[in-house]
């Protein structure tokens, strides 16, 4: 969630002799700071109706502050609401300080469902948009990015509950211990709808504003995440457990403002990686790799290709023949899973004109699917400008800018390749990288089909077809599905055992 319009605090004095003015003026800004967090704090008294105006929150990853979320409210007379959400992360790519700002603006039914919503998401030169409307048994999904707006239905029961505003939904539920409901959800983010499942824990108390206040905890779970939460009666997120070990917290304004003046901020994916020893040599020269898994982290139900073999927890890498092609055009059949691969979607946008002629004439003169999928591999691999990049994925903007890290280029090789009639799915785990300090990253690349059910690896950013055995397979499909590895990320550790 990004904001922008978020205010930064700024002191200038102009001239020698405006001291008294300017001690006027700061006695004037603590009175009203101060009245600001006294009204904030009040609003923390228990209550059973929503509340209009704003609620702030300071968000935290290991206790370090790295960003702050806004949310504003609006009743309508006719029952419903409209919530503004603003949030500015502080965020570091290869240690250069980034900003992320987000935006979220929904509109609420009377029994807080959602009725249409409108997003920005700003990461450096990167701005994705996107507006969504419920319809009878859908959701209407409109996109903008690379200058193109797509438009999307996904299919729906019910009228969602959006994740990020699960609160006020549960306003109008008994909170009774013990008790269990479950909700149809909307990720505007992922553009992804799934369940979510809510145990009301209890009540609790929490410090906030200097102040005891009651709450109840209550434990969600989301795409196999379970994560706590503590709200009041009216709904309000008063701290919130959220993936990747970041935590919310209800604060006052000028609380959730303290410290994001500071460029200083944190890279997520890097704070997650794993280390390893070193390897005696590249993975490139190695015919198997062998490594030892441990933590806590679930290990059933993700994506294993034959090159990998899980045996308890010991899990054997090898490097596998390349396969033979399926001829083109594929002759599809009845086979939903190849038919699968070659569906668009928000990210992979394989159905836009663009995106057509780009990948037919990366393969032109192929004739089969492993041939064509190493012509567009190395098509990408010459053209690509690697840059760390944040936010939602897009192919259809990558395919103009042609820069990104795995995640554009593995999101552009899919949607060429399926443009060109290439049965294509995305992959995301983990890959090893010896330097600066040896450990396993997260990665992601592809697999296009081959000859007898057969899937062959294609890393379009390291070049590689098939793949080596530095790569960790974890989850297979599309982008909606890396949210599995939220489960994975910081509860995995690796040992390497054998490297022959």
């Amino acid at each position: 969630m990004r904001a922008s319009g978020i205010r930064r605090w700024a002191w200038e004095i102009a001239g020698a002799g405006c001291v008294a003015t300017f001690g006027a003026s700061l006695y004037a800004l603590n009175t009203t700071a101060s009245q600001s967090a006294v009204a904030e704090a009040e609003a923390l008294v228990p209550g059973t109706d929503l509340r209009a105006g704003d609620e702030w929150l300071g968000l935290y990853f290991q206790d370090r502050k790295i960003g702050l979320t806004r949310i504003h409210k609006t009743p309508r007379p006719d029952g419903r609401w409209d919530f503004r959400i603003e949030s500015t992360l502080k965020l570091e790519s290869l240690g250069v300080p980034a900003r992320a700002e987000l935006e979220l603006h929904a509109h609420l039914a009377p029994d807080r469902a959602l009725e249409s919503f409108e997003l920005a998401l700003r990461t450096g030169s990167q701005d994705f948009r996107a507006d969504g409307k419920v319809q009878p048994g859908r959701l209407q999904l409109g996109l903008t990015t690379g200058g193109e707006r797509v438009e999307r239905t996904l299919e729906m029961s019910a009228p969602p509950v959006l994740r990020d505003l699960l609160g006020p939904a549960l306003s109008r539920e008994p909170l009774t211990p013990g008790r269990r409901l479950t909700v149809p959800g909307f990720d505007p983010w992922t553009m992804s709808a799934s369940p979510m499942e809510i145990e009301i824990v209890g009540p609790d108390t929490l410090v906030l504003m200097a102040q005891e206040v009651p709450a109840t905890r209550i434990r969600q779970r989301l795409d196999g995440l379970t994560l706590d939460a503590w709200v009041n009666e009216r709904g309000e997120m008063l701290r919130q457990e959220l993936p990747l070990g970041l935590v919310a917290v209800r604060q006052s304004e000028e609380e959730a403002r303290w410290g994001m003046a500071s460029d200083t901020g944190v890279a997520l994916a890097d704070a997650v990686e794993i280390p390893v020893a070193p390897l005696p040599r590249p993975t490139a020269d190695l015919a198997r790799l062998a490594l030892e898994l441990s933590g806590d982290a679930p290990l059933s139900g993700l994506h294993r290709p034959p090159a990998q073999v899980l045996e308890g927890r010991r899990l054997t890498l090898t490097r596998p023949p390349l396969p033979a092609g399926l001829p083109l055009p594929v002759p599809l059949g009845a086979d939903t899973t190849l038919r699968g691969a070659l569906v668009a979607d928000a990210v992979v946008q394989s159905d836009h004109p663009k995106m057509k002629a780009a990948g037919r004439a990366a393969i032109e003169g192929r004739a089969d699917t492993v041939a064509a999928a190493r012509a567009l591999m190395d098509d990408l691999h010459g053209k690509m400008r690697f840059e760390r990049r944040g936010g939602v994925p897009s192919a259809l903007e990558t395919l103009e800018t042609l820069t990104g890290d795995c995640t554009e280029t593995s999101a552009l090789y899919a949607a060429m390749a399926r443009a060109a009639g290439l049965p294509t799915r995305i992959v995301f785990g983990l890959v090893y990288k010896p330097a600066p300090a040896p450990r396993f990253a997260w990665h992601a690349w592809n697999e296009v089909a081959a000859a007898g059910g057969a899937w062959v690896s294609v890393d379009a950013t390291w070049g590689q077809m098939p793949v080596d055995v530095g790569h960790v397979a974890l989850v297979s499909g599309e982008f909606q599905q890396q949210v599995e590895l939220l489960r994975i990320m910081g509860h995995l550790r690796l040992r390497i055992l054998d490297a022959p």
